[in-house]
């Protein structure tokens, strides 16, 4: 243990004075390197595209050139024909928030990496101007250097080619102090650990307690002891703890599924069963349901709300048998109802999702077929005549919600009743102002107003269909 920690002792120092040979660069200096290598990728994309600019600058700060000024005798340390003066203050380096001596750039290297398929013209070009940018005088000690790498590879191969890199200092010299604390941290906290390990053992061998010893020893001895009485035959009994068994599930019996079935497919599915069996089976379901169905169920529905009035109870083995055969049942159902389609519903989409003229064409082809069919569909499908037909809230939305260039374009071409109906349901002003602009707008040609009339439409259609 001595050992380890004069080890570590020596790691520790060892590190501590490698941290203070690293040569320290300012947060300032990093900032103003990394603000003009930005800078100067910024102005080289647009010319030769990707580019890496790295720049190394060495600042003088204006602390390194604070003047003493004034000066004062010092009547302590004088002596008689030998007075001692000294310095009444010095030159501030910031006046008024502003530094009275500037930052200097003394020196600044700077090396552009671009492409390999840049020319020789290109490389010309950005040498000359890059130089003129960032001013670069080879009389201060400035360098700048343009190198031309294959796809901006790692600076490894750059470096194996005979070029030289100057990278930026990063923050090593931080790490490596924080790294010494950690190392030094650990060094407190395993001598201290040690020295309160040996008080621990010391006073668990002064008590007396049967098998302290074996949970002590290091894992390998205990096993060894282990093997050994195993050897020896010791036969000890074997502590078997029964886990209490997970009850089994009962059986769902809920007649939910019903309701994914339509109104009159529920009445087949209970018309063979019993009174009683299908008032128990829709007391089961949501009052929300079990209403729609007697609200809407075309067949006699006295008979079952007798039963349900009488109450009578079924017991779970009849429950279960009911269960059983509505489910078989329900299936075959469920596939017949899948199989067909309200053909109503069908063809008043269709038509719905259709343009002006196109609507108004298949609704006379359905028409033509079949008038009543027709004349049953038609409080489904949306035209544009239905405008003329509109309540006054209706028009009021559809002047709140509708683009305000398709409303006036669309009453430019719409038949006087329609135009007429849309300006009484406005305001005097927005009446005027409507008017104003159908007086300057130009008259549309036929492909325009086959668009706007189109517009209209499924505004109309959005605001009718959801409502």
């Amino acid at each position: 243990m001595k050992k380890i920690i004069v080890i570590s002792a020596l790691i520790l120092v060892a590190t501590a004075l490698f941290a203070q040979s690293v040569d320290i660069e300012t947060v300032m200096e990093i900032q103003a390197e990394r603000e003009l290598a930005n800078w100067i990728e910024g102005m080289l994309y647009p010319i030769v595209g990707d580019n890496v600019a790295i720049v190394d600058m060495t600042l003088r700060y204006p602390s390194e050139k604070l003047k003493v000024f004034g000066s004062k005798l010092d009547t302590e340390r004088s002596r008689p024909g030998l007075p001692v003066a000294s310095s009444s203050g010095v030159m501030p380096s910031e006046i008024a928030g502003e530094e009275t001596y500037p930052t200097i750039v003394m020196k600044k290297v700077v090396t552009i990496y671009l492409s390999k398929s840049t020319t020789a013209e290109m490389e010309d070009f950005v040498r000359q101007n890059v130089s003129s940018w960032v001013n670069i005088n080879p009389e201060k000690g400035d360098k700048l250097d343009v190198k031309r790498v294959l796809d901006l590879k790692a600076d490894e191969e750059i470096a194996e080619a005979g070029d030289t890199i100057i990278q930026t200092q990063d923050y090593r010299n931080y790490i490596i102090m924080i790294g010494a604390l950690l190392l030094f941290l650990m060094l407190i906290f395993l001598i201290i650990f040690s020295t309160r390990m040996n008080k621990l053992s010391k006073s668990l061998k002064e008590v007396n307690i049967p098998g302290l010893e074996n949970a002590l020893r290091p894992a390998a001895a205990v096993s060894q002891t282990v093997a050994r009485k195993q050897d020896q035959g010791s036969k000890e009994p074997v502590t078997v703890r029964l886990l209490p068994q997970e009850e089994k599930k009962t059986e769902s019996l809920s007649f939910k599924f019903i309701q994914n079935l339509s109104i009159q497919g529920c009445g087949q599915l209970l018309g063979n069963e019993s009174p009683e069996a299908a008032a128990f089976v829709l007391s089961q379901l949501s009052p929300e349901f079990v209403s729609n169905f007697f609200d809407n169920f075309k067949g006699n529905t006295d008979i079952l709300l007798s039963a349900m009035i009488k109450g009578k109870q079924l017991n779970r083995p009849d429950i279960i048998k009911l269960h059983q055969k509505l489910s078989k049942n329900y299936d075959d159902l469920m596939e017949k109802e899948s199989l067909s389609y309200n053909n109503q519903s069908l063809i008043a989409g269709l038509i719905n999702n259709l343009p002006a003229k196109s609507s108004e064409n298949l609704y006379g082809k359905v028409h033509s077929i079949d008038a009543g069919f027709a004349n049953l569909m038609r409080k489904d499908v949306v035209l544009l005549e239905d405008l003329a037909d509109l309540e006054t809230l209706q028009i009021e939305g559809l002047i709140r919600s509708l683009d305000r260039n398709i409303l006036i374009s669309y009453l430019s071409i719409a038949p006087p009743i329609i135009k007429e109906k849309f300006f009484n349901n406005m305001t005097s002003r927005n009446r005027e102002l409507f008017d104003d602009e159908l007086k300057n707008l130009k008259p549309l040609d036929e492909e325009n107003t086959i668009v706007v009339q189109n517009q209209m439409l499924i505004s109309v259609r959005n605001l009718l269909l959801r409502a």
